[in-house]
């Protein structure tokens, strides 16, 4: 198996685990891995790229779980979603 391989493996995506794994065995638990930390490393830049546009539009981004989700929702409502 190649580089490119792995890669291509690792890009498909949490949903496939259970097929790499079978077909891979330790190496698809490893690749795995590599996919779902690649998704979790996606979603904590989209909201920090969240909090900057909040930042950036002058509303304290509120604090709690919801944290951006909720200060985009406020920020819909209001009229300031930039469109």
């Amino acid at each position: 198996m190649t580089v490119q391989d792995d890669q291509r493996l690792a890009l498909c995506g949490p949903h496939r685990l259970a097929q790499v794994g079978r077909r891979f065995g330790e190496q698809g638990d490893d690749l795995a891995d590599m996919a779902v930390r690649g998704r979790r490393t996606d979603l904590e830049r989209g909201g920090q790229a969240l909090e900057g546009l909040v930042a950036a539009q002058g509303a304290p981004a509120p604090a709690g779980p919801d944290g951006p989700a909720a200060a985009l929702a406020t920020a819909n409502r209001s009229g300031g979603g930039g469109r």
